[in-house]
């Protein structure tokens, strides 16, 4: 997972993001569009509202069918 960079995302970008680097599937993780991107005290972050207001720090870029797939295989 790549630390968050202006540069390399956009408001509206689809993304899977994870609170920690390791992207271990049992941490807090989600799939989305970006609403948000900012800087703070812990460097920079992502919003997904849909996801709530948590910032998230580490991020991959994917594509809509990625993440719809992603989402589907993992109902139970």
């Amino acid at each position: 997972m790549k630390t968050i960079k202006y540069s390399d995302f956009n408001i509206g970008d689809y993304v899977y993001v994870t609170k920690y680097s390791d992207a271990d599937p049992n941490d807090p993780w989600a799939i989305g569009c970006i609403d948000e991107i900012g800087k703070d005290q812990r460097g920079g972050f992502i919003r997904i509202y849909e996801h709530g207001v948590r910032p998230w720090r580490y991020a991959i870029k994917i594509s809509k069918k990625e993440g719809e797939l992603l989402l589907k295989s993992l109902k139970l």
